[in-house]
C-alpha cells in the first residue's frame, strides 16, 4: 500500500494544477489598434501637415521673389556704375515674355554708335527669373523718338530713363524704381503707382 502526497508543493496533482494556474495568471491578452483609432491618428497627421506645409511653401515663394527683386536691383546698379566709370551708355533690357533681363553696353560709341553687346563681368551677366516669378507691370519713360521701349537707358553722366519694373509671384510684388535725374535704383516691397520725377536728389 502506497500513500499519495496530495499536499500543495508535493509531487502530486496539486503541484501540476498550481503550475497551470500560475501560467494562466501570467498570460496577458494582446490588444491591437482598432480601425477608429487608426483613422483618428491619420486625421491628426493630416491636420498637422495641412498647417505646416503651406508655411514652408509660402516661405520658399517669398524667398524666390525677394531674390528676383534683388538680382534686378543689383543689375540696375551695375548698369549705372558701368556707364559712369566706362563712359559708355548701358541698357538694362527687359524680356517679359521669357522672364529674363540683360545688361548691355554700347560697343563703340565713335565707330559703331547704337550697337550694344552684353557686359562680360561677374554678376552682370544675363539673368532669368525663377519659374514661379514673372514680370508684372513694366513702365519705362519713352524717348521722344521712340514708340515703345523695353530697356532702361543709363548714360555716362549718371542719368537714366525713368522706369518702374515689377516682379511678382501672383500674390506679392516687388518694384524696381529708377530715378531719371540720378540714375539711382531703389527696390520697394509692393507696387508703386507714381512714376519717378525727373529731379536731381542732391542728398543721395
Amino acid at each position: 500500500r502506497h500513500d499519495v502526497d496530495l499536499r500543495v508543493g508535493g509531487n502530486g496533482v496539486d503541484r501540476d494544477l498550481g503550475t497551470t494556474r500560475f501560467f494562466r495568471q501570467r498570460r496577458k491578452p494582446l490588444h491591437g489598434f482598432t480601425l477608429i483609432e487608426m483613422m483618428v491618428v491619420l486625421m491628426l497627421i493630416a491636420v498637422a501637415a495641412g498647417m505646416i506645409v503651406p508655411r514652408f511653401v509660402d516661405r520658399a515663394a517669398t524667398a524666390a521673389l525677394r531674390e528676383a527683386g534683388r538680382d534686378l536691383y543689383t543689375t540696375a546698379r551695375r548698369a549705372r556704375e558701368h556707364a559712369v566709370t566706362r563712359r559708355r551708355p548701358c541698357r538694362l533690357v527687359i524680356d517679359a515674355q521669357r522672364g529674363r533681363f540683360d545688361l548691355l553696353v554700347e560697343d563703340d560709341p565713335t565707330r559703331r554708335p547704337g550697337q550694344y553687346r552684353p557686359v562680360r563681368r561677374a554678376g552682370a551677366r544675363r539673368s532669368g527669373l525663377d519659374r514661379s516669378i514673372r514680370f508684372g507691370r513694366i513702365r519705362i519713360a519713352l524717348p521722344d523718338d521712340a514708340e515703345s521701349a523695353r530697356f532702361i537707358q543709363f548714360d555716362p553722366m549718371g542719368m537714366a530713363t525713368a522706369a518702374i519694373v515689377e516682379v511678382t509671384d501672383g500674390r506679392r510684388t516687388w518694384s524696381l524704381v529708377v530715378e531719371p535725374g540720378t540714375g539711382r535704383a531703389r527696390l520697394i516691397d509692393g507696387e508703386v503707382d507714381e512714376m519717378p520725377a525727373g529731379r536731381i536728389d542732391l542728398d543721395a
